[in-house]
């Protein structure tokens, strides 16, 4: 059985870039020469299930290999193993496990049916460092208004209005950074005469 590194949880629509360093597990002087990854879904695919986690993007500097992946079945866990050789003709190969999720709602908030209200995802602790928000898709379920939407550099606000009393609707905030990667958040507001 092969030892999972770490476990990571993506939506369906995320693109996202996931790094294994082996700068640690390198001897003195040596390097990587090659890397290679390889996808492996870990339950059977059900005929009708959308497109599988897919990669678009391999690379590697001399200590560290990136994969970049899309796609993938909301429900399932995909093991990603990288298999790299080095100068010295060592081999080693690490897996990473990623869990395809849906958007999951990661805060509750509350909302007279008549207050226009403004809601910010701040981005900034997952952004990488001199990335930045390039655009901004909002996902708004019907019944609610979105009023305006703005953003800046590592956060979007979105100002909602309406609603019916008792409702609960699931905003989803997706983002594209200037990186190329796409992310999603979600969050909840439930509608309450005050």
């Amino acid at each position: 059985m092969t030892a999972i590194l770490k476990t990571f949880r993506k939506t369906s629509n995320e693109f996202l870039d996931y790094t294994i360093d082996w700068s640690k597990w390198l001897a003195s002087g040596d390097s990587l020469t090659s890397s290679t990854w390889t996808i492996t879904q870990i339950e059977t695919v059900e005929e009708g299930d959308p497109g599988p986690l897919t990669s678009s993007v391999q690379t590697n500097t001399t200590t560290m290999a990136t994969i970049w992946l899309a796609d993938g079945i909301v429900g399932e866990s995909y093991d990603i193993t990288n298999s790299i050789k080095t100068s010295a003709g060592r081999q080693e190969d690490r897996t990473i496990r990623i869990l395809i999720i849906d958007a999951a709602v990661e805060k509750t908030f509350f909302k007279d049916p008549n207050a226009v209200l403004d809601y910010t995802v701040d981005w900034s602790l997952w952004m990488t460092s001199g990335d930045s928000i390039s655009s901004v898709d909002w996902t708004v379920e019907s019944g609610l208004l979105d009023a305006q939407e703005t953003n800046d550099a590592d956060s979007a606000t979105i100002w909602l209005s309406g609603g019916t009393a008792g409702t609960a609707y699931k905003i989803v905030s997706q983002i594209t950074t200037a990186d190329t990667r796409i992310a999603e958040r979600a969050f909840e507001v439930q509608i309450i005469d005050r």
